[in-house]
């Protein structure tokens, strides 16, 4: 089944966005500002012709996990740590505010 794409959330006064305290020439904000994510949702969209079933995981979230695990060469556990603890790697993944549980469990980012 396709994954759910969240609708632009509405201004929450008790959380702010992660843009609003994250400094924005970090290199993983400049980068994840060049990557074409329309164009990677468009080309896995393909992929997923289902309708039926549990929603697959958010596309920008999952590239964006095996992107920062490759390039920083964590393992699937170690990248969701880290995702936890970084507002700069939940930005990347496309997040809007600060999550503090891991998004996916260890061993779908393997299968």
């Amino acid at each position: 089944m396709k994954p759910k794409i969240p609708e632009p959330g509405q201004t929450d006064m008790l959380r702010p966005r992660l843009e609003d305290f994250l400094n924005m020439d970090h290199p993983i904000v400049v980068l994840a500002d060049l990557i074409d994510w329309d164009a990677i949702e468009r080309d896995y969209a393909g992929h997923l012709p289902s309708h039926t079933g549990r929603s697959a995981t958010r596309t920008r979230l999952a590239t964006g996990l095996l992107l920062l695990q490759h390039t920083c060469k964590f393992s699937d556990a170690s990248v969701l740590e880290q995702w936890v603890q970084n507002p700069y790697f939940q930005f990347f993944c496309g997040e809007e505010f600060m999550q503090h549980d891991p998004p996916v469990d260890s061993p779908s980012l393997s299968r």
